[in-house]
Parts: C-alpha cells; sequence; structure tokens
C-alpha cells in the first residue's frame, strides 16, 4: 500500500485555519507569514486536488470537503500530540486546574479521579465544580468540560461523547399495573426534567408519542438531580450513556426501553490554544478520552 499522506506542516495549518476561518489569525498563532499559510494551504489543495476553502472578497469558509475532512484532521493531530505526551511524561508534572459541572462531577468524576492520581502522581490535579461557563481568559484553569453543542471559538475544542439518550427509572417502576414494561404506560409516570438536557420531546416522537398527553414532572437545574430523582423512584428521566452508565451498573436504575436517540449535545474537552501543548493538559487528555470511551455503552 502506498504511503499516499499528506505534509503534517499542511495538515497543522489547515486545522489552524479552519478554526479560525482567517489567514491573518493563523499566520500569528503559528508564528509564521501569511505567505507561508497560504503556501500551505494551497500545498494541501493540490495534493487532495480538491478546494478545501471558498475564498471571498473578505471573508473565507470551508467548502464541503473542507468540513467533511476537519473532524478526520482535528482526531489525528490530537492523537500524535497525546502519544507525544505521553513519551515525556517526565514534563507532566505540577498543578492542573480543571473545571466541571456539577453534574459531570458527581455523576462520573467522583468516582474516578483517584484513577488518573494513580497514573499521574506528579500532577497536583485541582477540580472546580462550577455550572458558570468558563472563561479561560480571566481564570486560572487549563481545562474545562463542558456539556453542550460546541465547538466554540477562540478556545480549542475536543468533542469526548458521542452517546446516545435512554430513559431510565427505579426498578421499582417495572412492576404493578402500570409497569414500565411497555412505553405506553409511560402516561401514568410522572417525566423528570432538567434544564441541561432537554430531549423528551425528541425522545418521545421516536417512539411514536408527544409531549402533551404524558405527565410532566420537575423540571430541575442541574442534570445529576434529575437522574437521582428517578433512582429515587421519582418518575422517569434521560440520560446519556456517559451520564447513567454507573447507576445501571449498580443497579439503582434500569433502562425500561432499548430506544436511544442520538444526543445533539455532548461533552467536550476545552482549554485555551496557549497551553494545547502542555504536558499535564494532554496527559489528562489522553485519560479521560479513554475512560470516557470504555463507558460510552450501556
Amino acid at each position: 500500500m502506498p504511503h499516499n499522506l499528506p505534509p503534517l506542516n499542511a495538515l497543522v495549518v489547515f486545522e489552524t485555519v479552519a478554526k479560525h476561518l482567517s489567514f491573518t489569525t493563523a499566520a500569528g498563532e503559528l508564528c509564521i507569514t501569511q505567505g507561508a499559510v497560504s503556501q500551505q494551504i494551497r500545498k494541501l489543495e493540490d495534493f487532495l486536488e480538491l478546494p478545501l476553502f471558498r475564498r471571498g472578497h473578505q471573508s473565507l469558509s470551508l467548502t464541503q470537503a473542507g468540513v467533511d475532512y476537519l473532524p478526520s484532521v482535528t482526531e489525528a493531530l490530537d492523537k500524535i500530540r497525546i502519544s507525544t505526551a505521553s513519551l515525556s511524561r517526565k514534563d507532566a508534572r505540577g498543578v492542573l486546574s480543571v473545571n466541571v459541572s456539577p453534574s459531570f462531577a458527581n455523576q462520573w468524576l467522583l468516582s474516578r479521579f483517584h484513577l488518573f492520581c494513580q497514573e499521574y502522581p506528579d500532577i497536583d490535579l485541582k477540580i472546580n465544580a462550577t455550572a458558570v461557563r468558563t472563561e479561560f481568559g480571566k481564570e486560572d484553569v487549563d481545562v474545562a468540560i463542558r456539556y453542550g453543542a460546541g465547538p466554540w471559538p477562540g478556545v480549542h475544542c475536543t468533542k469526548l461523547s458521542h452517546g446516545r439518550v435512554y430513559a431510565v427509572c427505579s426498578p421499582e417502576l417495572l412492576e404493578g399495573a402500570h409497569g414500565l414494561t411497555t412505553i405506553r404506560n409511560l402516561k401514568h409516570h410522572l417525566l423528570i426534567r432538567n434544564s441541561e438536557l432537554c430531549l423528551w420531546p425528541m425522545w418521545l416522537e421516536s417512539v411514536g408519542m408527544n409531549l402533551m398527553e404524558m405527565r410532566q414532572g420537575p423540571t430541575f437545574n442541574l442534570l445529576y438531580m434529575a437522574i437521582q430523582a428517578a433512582a429515587n423512584g421519582q418518575g422517569v428521566a434521560l440520560g446519556s450513556t456517559i451520564q447513567i452508565h454507573d447507576h445501571v451498573q449498580s443497579g439503582t436504575l434500569v433502562v425500561p426501553f432499548k430506544v436511544g436517540v442520538i444526543s445533539p449535545i455532548s461533552y467536550w474537552f476545552l482549554t485555551p490554544e496557549i497551553k494545547v501543548q502542555d504536558a499535564k493538559v494532554l496527559a489528562f487528555k489522553k485519560w479521560i478520552t479513554a475512560e470516557l470511551q470504555a463507558q460510552n455503552q450501556i
């Protein structure tokens, strides 16, 4: 098989230009001239025999080929960055400040952070659970785990999850005359909602039902509260595979219907551009990516 690979430098330049949609900004970030950026993009387009950008008078946008190519390029470059960091683990030391949502901390991180500490004993992990969006330019934060429909401008974003969303309830709700052994019995139970993940209309539509015929329960502002309410037998909640994994494994929640809808919302790994190559950041990214992928199914 021929080694028909594009130049690595051209891929790095393409990723950077695609992120900013600006040759000038990309040149500044990469510390090269704008002419060098143009040359690398032209080299990559010649190699692929496809245009990757649409060049307007005062605008720049990705072609469909560029849109399709970018995720694979970013994923490949991230793997190289992470592998490089693992070979230089001696540099992974010091304080690593991580912002996470209270729900992610409660449902996932609190039961696993010790595994990271065991693997990277020289990294002093500082975890801050906050519902407020991280502003890297104003806070001393290295990493944020954000739940949303990214990516977001001005920060390096990597999607961590591609899971589905399932309805979950306590095992007790499977029993009785209106037990959740059939989807139609949902109308006899409270639907627990939350403002972090408002996907009940989408899930119900996938099974031929609608929200108006349901008993609508309370809305919680934090996702883990909705999940815990369901575990306590208060009704039925929605959660992604990552959010419900531990509850399902322990038996406090069950998935009564094997109906999962692909969520438009994912977990993302965010870090300032200036810290993308930081050994501590790359170590945490490698660890959390592997852990989440292992638990992305129920």
